[in-house]
């Protein structure tokens, strides 16, 4: 609520800006003030000149400008204006009074423009360097606070094993449990259960089918037939001579509502219908029933590969997570100590500028050598280096194990469908031939053509799903990122290999980007280490390659 107050302020607040200072509506916009614009400005003032200013500008010179006229004619406002104006610019020119604001402008800007590009850079530099650190300290804690705690809940949960194993304890929950399982398992909660169901499928019925918004017609089914038969019905309804007055009358009654046209929808890229012949409507029937029958049959495959698929990902998910987890863990106890020493190191090198500022001495002050550094922060790289490569062998090898998994889950839906395809396809052929051999003669050639046409297509849709079903388990097969959606029933996998790599990638971009501050705060205490016995040696001695 409080933003919306925010934002109408703001509009109300330029609209008052640009009627008092930029535009006022009381006065015509000429081109050269259209020139001096910004674009915001100058859509808004175009807008007001053409509409707001017709309506504005003659009730103010109507009404409010004589009365203004009347006012400053009486108290003399724009003469004291005037001599005030006069007085000031008289002080100014006496006293220089803008020119030393001008100065002082001046001398902001410079001052803006060095602290900008002299203090302000190295500031954000190191705020970053504070954030990272702070992050970073903030992920230690909690992995040591996870490895601390482990101990506790470990306890806390024999302690809790323990008083369950009391006999009265154990009397309690099993009476508790038998309770709630009663509870769900009563007749009332599935019946609540039921009535949720039936609920939820009417209302998106209702939605499905629009009746939540005014009907043309006196029924819902009246609607979807015309959906289904277009312009088509629009002609039938014209010549049956439908009357709008008669529908007003009998709104109330029972509706009875004979078609004389069969329409079949057929899903999937097969043909739809319209008005057949009276003797190629059983035919049409038995082609319907059988598209019903097959597209339940490929739904009935994809839900039960799903299904049979669903508890084998589970089980290696949660079989690979403590894994991955444990090397993620690691990871960050390994960098953890692999920076404690660098800084360390760093602390050293510092500790070798005091004392050679001390001691005035050069000689053997130099303890922690560049190379030492590079070999510390090559490490840090290389430990990364190898959790990645720990946790992309864990993932390969399950994901090995599940493409073996999925592939024999594949070829038994295939070999279902293909039994089903053996005794139902041609049970389908059969009953066809049947139909047609009853017409007889009363079938043309063209129409007979299309019968079988429709029948190839109902069946090429079927083996074209079992077909894609083998070829997208080889695409995904050979790419798993790019043929992620064709798999059926791997959806879950897809999702747990992308969260594995986000959270990879985020430690290796992590421990990249803080190794590259650490490397420059190593280089800025070996720069002034061997600076300061480049100064005390006149050069004789160069440590910038160490």
């Amino acid at each position: 609520m409080t933003s919306y107050r925010l934002i109408t302020f703001g509009i109300v607040a330029y609209f008052l800006y640009a009627w008092t200072f930029v535009c006022p509506p009381i006065s015509l916009l000429t081109a050269t003030d259209e020139v001096q614009l910004s674009p915001i400005n100058f859509h808004v003032c175009k807008v007001s000149d053409g509409y707001i200013r017709p309506y504005v500008q003659p009730v103010y010179d109507a009404q409010i400008k004589p009365i203004l006229i009347e006012l400053d004619d009486q108290w003399q406002l724009s003469g004291r204006l005037s001599r005030a104006l006069d007085i000031c610019d008289a002080f100014d020119e006496k006293y220089g009074v803008k020119a030393a604001l001008d100065l002082v402008f001046d001398g902001l800007t410079r001052f803006y423009n060095w602290f900008e590009h002299s203090v302000l850079r190295y500031v954000q530099l190191w705020s970053r360097l504070g954030l990272l650190k702070a992050w970073y300290w903030i992920n230690v804690a909690r992995v040591n606070a996870d490895h601390a705690l482990q101990p506790i809940w470990t306890f806390v949960g024999q302690i809790l094993h323990n008083v369950a194993s009391i006999p009265i304890v154990g009397q309690v929950l099993t009476q508790i449990q038998d309770v709630y399982a009663q509870l769900i398992n009563s007749p009332g909660a599935a019946k609540l259960h039921q009535r949720s169901l039936f609920i939820q499928k009417e209302v998106k019925n209702l939605i499905k089918f629009d009746e939540f918004s005014p009907r043309e017609f006196k029924s819902s089914l009246i609607h979807v037939v015309k959906d289904l038969m277009g312009h088509k019905y629009e002609q039938e309804e014209a010549e049956d001579g439908w009357d709008s007055e008669e529908e007003e009358e009998q709104e109330g009654e029972v509706e009875t509502i004979v078609l004389t046209s069969t329409v079949s929808v057929y899903e999937d890229g097969a043909l739809v219908t319209e008005n057949p012949e009276p003797e190629l409507v059983e035919i049409y029937r038995e082609i319907e029933h059988w598209q019903t029958k097959i597209n339940k049959t490929l739904n009935l495959a994809r839900i039960n590969l799903e299904s049979d698929l669903q508890p084998i990902l589970n089980r290696s998910i949660e079989a690979l997570k403590p894994l991955v987890s444990q090397e993620f863990q690691d990871l960050q106890q390994v960098n953890y100590k692999q920076y404690k020493d660098i800084h360390a190191k760093i602390s050293q090198i510092n500790k070798d500028v005091e004392k050679i500022q001390a001691s005035n001495k050069t000689i053997r002050v130099e303890t922690i050598t560049r190379q030492e550094i590079r070999d510390d922060i090559a490490e840090s790289y290389a430990s990364t280096k190898n959790c990645s490569t720990n946790v992309q062998q864990l993932l390969s090898s399950t994901h090995e194990q599940l493409l073996v998994e999925y592939f024999n889950l594949v070829q038994s839906t295939i070999d279902i469908l293909e039994s089903f395809a053996d005794s139902s396809i041609n049970e389908f052929n059969s009953k066809i031939s049947y139909l047609i051999q009853q017409q007889g003669e009363q079938l043309g050639d063209s129409q007979i053509w299309t019968i079988w046409k429709n029948f190839h297509q109902i069946k090429d849709q079927f083996f074209q799903f079992r077909d894609d079903l083998l070829t997208n388990a080889n695409l995904y097969k050979r790419d798993n990122k790019t043929y992620a959606a064709s798999a059926i029933g791997m959806e879950n996998w897809n999702d747990y290999l992308k969260n594995v790599e986000f959270h990879l990638n985020f430690l290796i971009r992590d421990n990249a980007d803080y190794l590259q501050l650490v490397r420059a705060k190593a280089n800025l205490a070996f720069q002034a280490r061997e600076e300061l016995i480049y100064e005390m040696t006149n050069g004789e001695v160069d440590s910038w390659g160490q």
